[in-house]
């Protein structure tokens, strides 16, 4: 299961998301075309996107999301040279610790390793700026076992976040999706999408 399945898409901005509990695996047996059978494992991302075989070169945008317990954080399905992603930002997020990029023949449980090495064997331009990882619940989240996700007062993500305009509402914000104290989650996603219109002329012949 992928929480972000966005693949070949662009100019976008995800935030003040909470996603937990990606964790189930599973195995399946497939016909390829020549009725050969193929076993395949889901693999639970946070995100998966393209290119394919696509120039992204517009925003992709994962601010302030906060995501436990899923098997890989972010996987591009890069199928041949002319692929490319050009500005994609990661900021704010908090994250589970140890789960694996990848990208081709790159896979990397350091996330700015990843962005290194996905831009020197890609060409990818990912920026990665004040995302912190979690790799023992009780340290930061009030109660996980009852889905309980906020910070706890003494969790040091409690500030020190990037101010984002449009995003953020604090002066000192918060790393994911929690600012602080606040009383309620907001949960956006937003999508621009040009509106192309299209004239139609149908000759009706009797």
């Amino acid at each position: 299961m992928v929480s972000f399945y966005l693949e070949d898409v662009d100019n976008y901005t995800v935030h003040h998301n909470l996603i937990y509990d990606n964790n189930d695996e599973y195995t399946s047996v497939r016909l390829q075309n020549d009725g050969t059978p193929e076993t395949t494992r889901n693999l639970n991302y946070f995100a998966y996107l393209g290119p394919r075989d696509r120039k992204l070169n517009r925003k992709i945008e994962y601010f302030n999301n906060t995501a436990w317990d899923y098997n890989q954080l972010i996987g591009f399905w890069h199928r041949t040279d002319n692929a490319d992603v050009n500005a994609m930002v990661l900021k704010n997020n908090l994250l589970l610790e140890g789960a694996p990029s990848n990208v081709g023949t790159v896979s990397e449980t350091d996330l700015q390793d990843f962005v290194t090495k996905a831009a020197s064997e890609y060409g990818y331009n990912i920026s990665e700026e004040n995302n912190e990882f979690v790799s023992i619940a009780n340290d930061h989240y009030v109660d996980v076992s009852n889905d309980n996700f906020r910070l706890v007062p003494e969790s040091t993500f409690n500030s020190g976040g990037s101010i984002i305009a449009g995003i953020t509402t604090e002066a000192n914000p918060a790393i994911g999706a929690w600012e602080g104290n606040t009383d309620s989650l907001k949960i956006e996603f937003s999508l621009q999408v040009q509106i192309v219109q299209f004239l139609v002329l149908m000759e009706v012949l009797s």
